[in-house]
């Protein structure tokens, strides 16, 4: 498998989903792709990576208390200004549902809805 150090912009630079069968899914993708499930990080809710040949692929995690799982995968796609892009995607009619967070690993995060009601989460490193 190709691996990258950086997306291009607009491109999907990292996916996750959200499961309510944690361990099904960690065999299910294991079986499927050959992916290795991380041990679940209770520091983050539960939240594990799937990598291959020790290359992370995707994260996964299961119910948030009282929160279900919707069963769906998040495709994050990349830019190189969070707060243009998340202008220029309500400025097209998106919904901004989350304002720009920090996360763990040094990227912001922000989350349109289009009225298309496809959901998309925007990634930029800093």
């Amino acid at each position: 498998m190709p691996t990258r150090d950086s997306a291009p912009v607009g491109s999907p630079c990292w996916t996750d989903l959200w499961t309510s069968d944690v361990e099904g899914s960690r065999r299910f993708y294991g079986d499927l792709f050959g992916w290795e499930a991380e041990e679940p990080s209770p520091e983050f809710g539960g939240y594990f990576m799937f990598t291959r040949n020790g290359v992370p692929t995707a994260g996964a995690m299961g119910e948030m208390g009282d929160m279900p799982a919707t069963n769906t995968w998040k495709v994050y796609l990349d830019t190189d200004d969070l707060a243009k892009t998340l202008e220029a995607a309500q400025a097209e009619g998106a919904e901004a549902k989350e304002l720009p967070a920090r996360q763990r690993t040094r990227t912001w995060l922000g989350v349109t809805v289009h009225q298309s009601r496809l959901r998309t989460r925007r990634r930029v490193a800093g």
